[in-house]
């Protein structure tokens, strides 16, 4: 036939590696989204400590302490009466794992506002209570 094109048969060899390739990856993929625990585990945690907010009324900051997890971020949610008020915190995780020795620590952190507090009411997230702050 004319115009046809043969291309060579891949050989037994060719079949077994990938075969091999393929198991591999698959192997890994495995152990990547279930057989390994995920190093960090992020939840939101209750605004605890003292609370303390800027003369302008536009930052708000809280001291805290953590131990085997990364540095608290502090997240906040405006609206017209209240300003909400939480911890994303990213626990280490896993009975197998030892704490990082970074992962202990304790520093202020804040969060800046669109607009000052003045008369809005400082409300935790979590629990839902308001927040005394000075």
């Amino acid at each position: 036939m004319r115009g046809t094109v043969r291309l060579p048969r891949p050989s037994r060899r060719m079949w077994v590696i990938a075969a091999v390739l393929l198991s591999v990856v698959a192997v890994e993929v495995a152990l990547e989204t279930w057989w390994l625990p995920a190093k960090w585990r992020g939840y939101d945690a209750a605004a605890t400590g003292q609370v303390l907010v800027s003369e302008d009324g536009r930052t708000i900051t809280l001291a805290v302490d953590w131990r085997c997890e990364q540095q608290p971020v502090l997240v906040t949610h405006e609206s017209a009466d209240r300003v909400t008020v939480l911890m994303h915190r990213k626990a280490f995780k896993g009975p197998d794992y030892q704490c990082p020795e970074d992962s202990v620590g304790s520093a202020r952190i804040s969060a800046r506002l669109d607009a000052p507090l003045a008369a809005r009411q400082l409300v935790d997230g979590v629990t839902g209570q308001p927040l005394a702050h000075l």
